[in-house]
């Protein structure tokens, strides 16, 4: 810890590997995202210049040909990618919930249109990213099975049972907890939908 990884190590990795053969694409953890990439940027934008992309992804992004055509480009131009391991599994999820939307025919929520021309580029990027390679900072960190998780739903989105009344039930219910030691409420009684029948 401390020894340099980050800010020497890494950027000389990248350095070294991005030439324009293939992707090269840097995985950190999302808490470390913002200063790897300010690192990454002060390295190269000085004496030795190269591009700095971010590859971002969750469950609501939509695979289109900027995402494929920006890859293909830091991969021409020796750039190097950063990114977190949620956009990555986030993408594998994307094409798999793809694959599985096209395959299920009662399943009609997105045209088939829209749906093959994202998996198309969701292919291409896997393309790329299985030619590449991926250098990982905190590797510890990434691959730890009980510390690297991504929550995933897929489906139509439903609000949750009760909602909001749980929450302010719940709010509710401390108020006359904590009522007697502060003398005021967290929310005035009468703005309070009414729980009784």
């Amino acid at each position: 810890m401390g020894a340099g990884k980050t800010t020497v190590v890494s950027p000389l990795i990248s350095l070294m590997l991005a030439q324009g053969d293939y992707l090269v694409m840097q995985c950190v953890p999302p808490a470390l995202l913002k200063m790897s990439s300010d690192i990454l940027r002060r390295t190269f934008s000085s004496t030795i210049q190269k591009r700095l992309y971010t590859f971002a992804c969750d469950r609501a992004t939509a695979g289109t040909q900027a995402t494929i055509e920006k890859l293909r480009s830091a991969k021409e131009s020796a750039a190097v990618v950063i990114t977190t391991p949620p956009a990555i599994k986030s993408m594998f999820l994307k094409f798999v919930e793809n694959l599985v939307t096209l395959t299920d025919p009662a399943d009609r929520r997105y045209s088939d249109r829209e749906i093959k021309a994202q998996t198309v580029v969701w292919s291409d990027v896997l393309g790329l990213l299985n030619a590449g390679v991926c250098i990982m900072d905190e590797v510890d960190l990434l691959l730890h099975p009980l510390k690297s998780e991504l929550n995933f739903p897929i489906g139509d989105k439903h609000k949750l049972d009760f909602s909001p009344e749980r929450w302010t039930c719940a709010i509710h219910a401390l108020d006359a907890v904590f009522y007697l030691e502060r003398k005021s409420m967290s929310v005035p009684f009468h703005s309070r939908p009414c729980f009784c029948a």
